[in-house]
């Protein structure tokens, strides 16, 4: 490699779909590669036909699935993994950029259980990356919510950080109505500690209604956990608001 850089090879040659060697070397996760790409002028935030950067590619060994096969790497170390993310970030590698579907890293790292990935990110991104959404309307708040098990670490860190609470993706589920069909009384309980209490009935009620006609508490009941109806009952839900009862345009 540094044979190659030596002679001039330009490290932002890229394959036909973009893909660059500083991308490679992040998804391999080769810290020394990495490093003496940056030092010969790769573009750190150079996006393939994907919109992927290097740094997206550094968190996506630690998702299990996002190549549709489990990568060796997703039971690594995490904080090799995370250094390599503070190397893209200390560089400049830039938070908000997203891939086609609309995902950050940030997204793609609340897939993983690396609470030190995480930090690192998070450390670097601002309010309104903190609360982007992609092509469905998910938060990355809602990407620790929909994969198994929850990390309730995670919850936490987002939320001290200004994560919304209660915000809908495009199925009007809220953060709480996923915690609740996850039947995670962790996550209930975390989501409540900082939003979705009893308001005017409307989208960002703790009575809120998605898209198939679900409150927190009908997932709940047909979820047939008893200690999440008990807790959400405590939060103030109405036991009268049922299938279709709530105008989720807040009228």
């Amino acid at each position: 490699m540094k044979t190659l850089l030596a002679a001039s090879v330009d490290p932002n040659n890229a394959t036909e779909d973009g893909k660059t060697a500083l991308k490679q070397s992040a998804l391999h996760e080769s810290l020394d590669i990495i490093e003496v790409l940056l030092a010969h002028g790769a573009d750190v935030n150079h996006q393939d036909a994907f919109g992927r950067t290097a740094l997206i590619f550094a968190v996506c060994p630690l998702a299990p699935y996002q190549y549709r096969r489990r990568i060796t790497s997703f039971d690594g170390p995490p904080l090799w993994n995370a250094h390599i993310v503070q190397t893209l970030l200390c560089v400049g590698a830039d938070p908000a950029l997203c891939n086609a579907l609309g995902q950050t890293a940030l997204m793609l790292a609340c897939m993983h259980h690396s609470v030190h990935t995480l930090d690192r990110l998070l450390a670097e991104t601002s309010p309104q990356v903190l609360n982007a959404r992609d092509a469905t309307g998910s938060t990355a708040l809602m990407f620790v919510l929909r994969r198994g098990p929850i990390v309730v670490e995670h919850l936490e860190r987002l939320l001290s950080a200004g994560a919304d609470p209660d915000g809908p993706d495009k199925s009007a589920a809220t953060p709480l109505l996923l915690a609740t069909l996850c039947t995670s009384l962790m996550a209930i309980s975390t989501v409540l500690d900082y939003g979705a209490y009893p308001s005017p009935r409307g989208p960002y009620a703790i009575d809120a209604i998605d898209a198939q006609g679900r409150t927190a508490l009908i997932a709940a009941f047909d979820s047939k956990c008893e200690r999440c109806v008990s807790e959400l009952i405590s939060a103030g839900a109405d036991v009268f608001v049922g299938w279709g009862d709530v105008d989720t345009e807040g009228n």
